[in-house]
């Protein structure tokens, strides 16, 4: 019986913080390349190019906001080309973030970055938290929504980093990566009172079961 409490209780307690996921820094670019919202107690930086050439403004419609856009992707993988941007934790307890989320799109001149991942700091960059194709025919937007789970502690930051290659040479520097509608999500820990409230009625429960 003890097992079924624990089971029923942690069901309870995911099913609450998948309803309570909220944002902590969010990117629409419609004022510049700062984030358009932050939670209170996490700051953020703002978007940043390293190896390629940022493009902004950018004459390319976002989805349906402004968006980011850069060049030179030319050529297979090189995790020395990025889009990079990080969240800190300036709260004095541990902040849980559980996911990231954008629109990707790929555009001339040229034929545009054909392929695109997602790293971050956690792990020091070295495994992709997503990846996947960008559609050079239809240049459509790709939405990228990646599950994680990283804890930051108090005073900790989170770099996140968007790299995309295969883009051809016409002209010399490719075509773009387009990038729109960044959120990065946590689950609040639950209250003192919810968990206590979990517990009665998981015990309740259990006592009509027994009857």
């Amino acid at each position: 019986m003890n097992l079924s409490l624990l089971a029923l209780i942690s069901l309870a307690l995911v099913s609450w913080g998948e309803a309570a996921t909220s944002v902590l820094a969010s990117y629409e670019f419609s004022e510049g390349l700062g984030p358009t919202s932050v939670a209170p107690g996490i700051s953020a930086t703002s978007v940043s190019v390293t190896g390629a050439t940022l493009i902004f403004p950018t004459l390319y419609e976002g989805n349906p906001s402004p968006a980011v856009a850069a060049r030179y992707w030319l050529g297979g993988r090189d995790d020395g080309r990025y889009y990079s941007f990080a969240v800190t934790n300036t709260l004095s307890i541990a902040v849980l973030v559980n996911g990231i989320q954008m629109d990707l799109r790929n555009e001339s001149p040229g034929t545009g970055p054909t392929g695109f991942a997602v790293m971050s700091s956690a792990d020091n960059f070295q495994l992709d938290l997503a990846t996947g194709s960008l559609d050079w025919t239809t240049r459509a937007w790709v939405n990228v929504d990646t599950d994680m789970s990283t804890l930051l502690q108090p005073g900790q930051a989170l770099e996140f980093r968007v790299t995309g290659w295969g883009a051809n040479s016409v002209p010399p520097q490719g075509g773009h990566l387009i990038m729109d509608n960044i959120v990065v999500t946590t689950v609040p820990e639950p209250s003192s009172g919810v968990i206590l409230g979990l517990g009665a009625a998981a015990v309740c429960l259990a006592r009509r079961t027994r009857r």
